[in-house]
């Protein structure tokens, strides 16, 4: 059972929660008390190491694969359709459901064998006598769907979404799929984008109350879709699913791209501590004083005109520091996330600069300062995309964006500004026009890019990062929480 804790408390550091030493000491100190009962080990592991609401989430999930879901797999249900004519189920009803829908999804593939052999005989289809009249058509995916969110019933819901699973290709290779991977699958599968399309018209029409109810179904919908995928894993791959799994719950080492909307959420709160922390630390620059710190560089200097004896010593103090900042971001669909995280990052510091501007590009460029404020940055960037002209042909141009901002807004960089650029590098094969992303790095006091593109994939097809790289004083790699952290600790 020890041997279990360590690869538990090894699972969840992969998950993302930060785990001391001490505190696995008061873990197996309570367990020494209490003992191995697992109600009891769930409960001393909540009470020792786990320190925020998310971390408690991802701890019970964890706790429930690795203890209670490790179990044999069901046997088949092999249906009898006399003997179900003759002696009707009692099931519950979640249960019924769930082989009703094992039951139709056998007869759907025997119809379609059936009409494949009809075919190949030359027949003309399965009705009218080979007439060739179709049938009535069937409910799609989707409408069903549809259907069950307007019901909310979590057995229905549950029933249909583990048929679906059932069907995924995914789940019928050899090697274990990443999480991701089979998710977006069964998203395609049951039509989720047309149904999200549809029941944002309905939202439209119907009254807040059951615009609610829409939401909220929508949302157990989620939970039933991860929890259904997670277990079909872990029953045909219980060893190594769980890892992947685990990956997949720490939401701060994930690709910006890859995050549902619980964890975009989730992100945002940690960003606002973030944000907190680094406007609480103080920023500081050193300036010439009489007394105070010696400074090497200058005493040095001096001590050229005597002979090199230090004879004249110089000082420097550290002084706080309000620079002014200017962020240049992508708006192009590939990094919009990434961009909409950056800047709330950096309103929230607006106390920290003495200036904060922001402007705005796809293959044009426009100053956004006044349409953002830091309140509610996903609805700024969609007023900026309806009442700006940064895009003509939606294609990201970094070369004319160069050219224009040189051109119409380098007068408001100065030697104090930091230059913060939001991209990805993708110019479409346009051309680079280094020589005015050059003007812009001479005039500004420092100018960094953030990349939210993987570092493999940089300076390949059309990326040019390599070509805006010389001229910037840092370049980060930043596609997930965890580097986004780490570079602005080293930036403010």
């Amino acid at each position: 059972m020890l041997y279990k804790i360590t690869q538990f408390i090894h699972l969840c550091r992969s998950a993302g929660l930060t785990i001391a030493s001490s505190e696995i000491v008061d873990l197996l100190t309570s367990i020494e008390l209490l003992g191995w009962q697992k109600e009891r080990l769930f409960f001393n592991m909540s009470a020792t190491i786990v320190k925020e609401e998310k971390d408690l989430a991802a701890l019970k999930k964890l706790f429930n694969l690795f203890f209670y879901t490790r179990l044999e797999q069901e046997d088949a249900v092999v249906f009898q359709r006399e003997e179900m004519m003759n002696k009707p189920p009692c099931w519950e009803p979640g249960k019924f459901i769930e082989n009703f829908i094992k039951l139709k999804n056998t007869i759907t593939i025997e119809k379609a064998q059936y009409q494949e052999k009809c075919n190949s005989l030359g027949g003309q289809g399965m009705g009218g006598s080979g007439s060739g009249r179709p049938l009535k058509p069937a409910l799609s995916t989707a409408d069903q769907l549809l259907l069950l969110l307007k019901k909310g019933e979590p057995d229905f819901l549950k029933a249909f979404i583990k048929g679906q699973v059932d069907q995924l290709k995914a789940l019928k290779e050899q090697n274990l799929p990443k999480f991701s991977v089979a998710l977006q699958e069964l998203k395609v599968i049951i039509g989720l984008a047309e149904v999200r399309h549809r029941l944002s018209k309905q939202k439209e029409l119907s009254k807040d109350s059951e615009s609610i109810v829409w939401q909220e179904n929508e949302k157990l919908l989620k939970k039933i879709m991860r929890r259904e995928l997670e277990e079909a894993l872990m029953k045909k791959w219980p060893q190594e699913s769980i890892q992947e799994v685990a990956r997949h719950v720490n939401a701060k080492e994930m690709d910006f791209n890859l995050l549902d909307e619980e964890q975009v959420e989730e992100i945002r709160n940690s960003l606002r501590r973030l944000a907190h922390r680094l406007a609480t630390r103080n920023s500081y620059r050193y300036a010439r004083a009489r007394r105070g710190m010696i400074d090497l560089r200058r005493t040095a200097s001096k001590a050229v005109q005597t002979g090199g004896v230090p004879l004249l010593l110089c000082c420097r103090q550290r002084i706080p520091d309000r620079p002014e900042i200017v962020v240049i971001y992508d708006l192009s669909g590939s990094v919009a996330l990434f961009s909409e995280f950056i800047l709330q990052l950096v309103y929230a510091l607006h106390k920290s600069f003495n200036k904060v501007y922001s402007f705005a590009f796809i293959d044009c460029i426009a100053e956004t300062t006044s349409f953002i404020k830091g309140e509610n940055i996903n609805w700024e960037i969609r007023q900026i995309l309806e009442k700006t002209k940064i895009a003509k042909t939606n294609f990201s141009n970094y070369g004319q964006v160069w050219q224009q901002f040189a051109r119409q807004y380098i007068n408001i960089i100065t030697r104090e500004t930091i230059v913060l650029v939001l991209g990805d590098a993708r110019n479409n094969w346009n051309p680079a026009n280094e020589e005015y992303f050059a003007q812009i790095s001479e005039v500004c006091r420092k100018l960094i890019w953030l990349n939210p593109s993987p570092k493999e994939k940089w300076s390949t097809e059309d990326c040019i990062i390599n070509i805006y790289e010389p001229y910037c004083q840092y370049v980060f790699e930043c596609r997930n929480l965890k580097q986004l952290e780490s570079a602005m600790q080293r930036i403010f």
